[in-house]
Formats: C-alpha cells, structure tokens, sequence
C-alpha cells in the first residue's frame, strides 16, 4: 500500500477534526464561576465600595487580623467599639464559591471578635468586614492562607 499526498491531508484533517470536537466538549463541560451573581449591577455600584475603602483607611488605628492555631481574631480600635452597630464578616474562596460564608460582626468589649476556622478549608481566603457608624458604611478587606 502507497502512502500519497492526499491519504497525508485526509488524515491530517480527520485528527485535527477530532482534537476540534474533543476540544469543544472539554470547554463546554467546564464549570465557569463568576465572583458574585449579580457582577454587572456590582460593578455599577463601585465607586461606593471605594469610598468604604477609604473611609476604614482613614481610622486613626488600623484593623488587625490575626490567624493563629485555627482561630482568626479580628481586632478593632477600642474607639470604635461601642460605636459599631450592624456589622458582617464575609469570607470569600475565589476558587469556590460554594464555600462562602458570612458571620454576624459581635465584638467584645476589648474590640476584639474570635472566629473558629478549624472547619473552614485550607487555602486561600478573602475576608471582608463591613459595619456602620453613625449611617456611614465602612470596609475592611485582606487576604489569608489558612493552613
């Protein structure tokens, strides 16, 4: 048997038809997240997120998080304590969102709120802490590696 030119193009077009197609599937059956639903509205309403930013910024103490031994202590200046009203901590996975959750913000009377993170899965996690004072709304953010 004679291997021609044109037995070279058909195979050539049939394996580059099959690596197409298998390509296609691959893509189609891969899962897409967003970073939230509704990333078009959010995106609208950013520039309000901005000014949060720089709002917490501008505290004459800074906020600590601390993880340690698999609790995360969440530490506010004392001056701001009693002035805290509604208050949430958001933990956010980029590479899940099935794993994300929210926690009420209730500090102690030092300023000070311990979560347990034993249960929580390793990796990295974006913590977000929002509260009010006096109706003017602030945020908190910073990146952790739970291990």
């Amino acid at each position: 048997m004679k291997f021609s030119w044109g037995t070279g193009i058909v195979i050539f077009i049939c394996v580059f038809m099959v690596i197409t197609i298998f390509s296609v599937v691959m893509m189609m059956n891969e899962d897409v997240e967003l970073v939230t639903d509704n990333y078009y509205e959010k995106t609208l309403v950013y520039q309000d997120e901005i000014n949060k930013l720089e709002r917490s910024a501008e505290l004459s103490e800074k906020i600590n998080l601390v993880y340690s031994d698999k609790v995360l202590r969440i530490k506010f200046p004392k001056e701001l304590t009693k002035s805290i009203k509604l208050g949430e901590i958001y933990f956010y996975r980029p590479s899940n969102v099935s794993l994300d959750f929210k926690l009420p913000l209730i500090l102690d009377t030092s300023g000070t709120q311990s979560v347990n993170v034993e249960k929580i899965a390793d990796g990295l996690w974006n913590v977000n802490l929002k509260w009010q004072i006096n109706g003017k709304d602030y945020k908190f953010e910073k990146k952790l590696i739970l291990q």
